[in-house]
């Protein structure tokens, strides 16, 4: 791990932290930007050690990827409304072919950071994309173009596009669930190449850089290898006679 990305991990932590104390010195709801998954990860480990708190992550709706971790009194219920965040809907042109990188860039463009924004939805003619609520009234306002066509922009319009995500299926037999197995079966290299990936400080594990090749890894994990992109550790099968283990990993397309 190099020394840039510790900093960024202590940071990160640091502002849990402080938005932990926040919220239990004012009796009062507090929120993070949008997170990753990885975030969304090294954040839940990191809160339930935290007294007299509950916590909930919510990007919008039920299935997203990512989320704002609002941090709240025990003896409060959660309300989404806490989170202050709100669906952006952009129409463009059915003759448009646009993706994802194309709207997040659009959205970047307006000077917005990527905290501000979270997951971002599309189909033919329509994208919808949660945002903070300062983030979406800046949208509203300046958002005019995608790509190369125009475009209209609205956070009146109920959220409706039905997510659909699209996997690359990964399956296995390894050992052991030691991360250096696991980066061998999802990259079809070598262990010993796997192992100097992870050296290398290449592979990250729910919100951290993977330290030691030895290190396992559990039934929902999800993490990336720089380089051949994001996977989560579906299931794993009970110890065939010899000893091995089946594993079904899925790749984020």
């Amino acid at each position: 791990m190099n020394r840039r990305e510790t900093e960024s991990e202590s940071v990160f932590f640091s502002r849990l932290q402080d938005l932990a104390d926040r919220c239990r010195r004012d009796c009062a709801p507090d929120c993070t930007m949008f997170l990753d998954e990885m975030q969304c990860a090294a954040a839940d480990a990191f809160l339930q050690r935290q007294a007299e708190l509950a916590y909930q992550f919510w990007g919008g709706y039920e299935q997203a990827e990512r989320k704002c971790c609002c941090l709240y009194p025990d003896f409060l219920e959660f309300d989404p409304a806490w989170v202050g965040c709100r669906c952006v809907t952009i129409r463009y042109s059915n003759l448009q072919t646009l993706e994802h990188r194309d709207f997040l860039g659009a959205a970047l463009g307006c000077g917005l950071k990527r905290e501000t924004i979270g997951d971002i939805l599309i189909e033919k003619g329509k994208a919808q994309l949660w945002a903070t609520d300062a983030a979406a009234a800046l949208l509203v306002q300046s958002l005019e173009k995608v790509g190369r066509g125009g475009v209209r922009c609205t956070d009146t319009e109920p959220f409706s596009i039905v997510p659909v995500r699209k996997r690359i299926e990964h399956y296995g037999t390894v050992s052991s669930l030691r991360c250096d197995a696991i980066a061998a079966v999802v990259t079809r290299q070598s262990r010993e190449k796997a192992v100097r990936i992870i050296q290398q400080g290449y592979m990250e594990r729910s919100g951290h850089t993977v330290l030691q090749p030895s290190e396992h890894m559990q039934t929902g994990d999800i993490f990336v290898i720089r380089g051949s992109g994001k996977f989560q550790l579906i299931s794993v099968s009970e110890p065939s006679k010899k000893g091995r283990l089946h594993i079904f990993i899925e790749q984020y397309k």
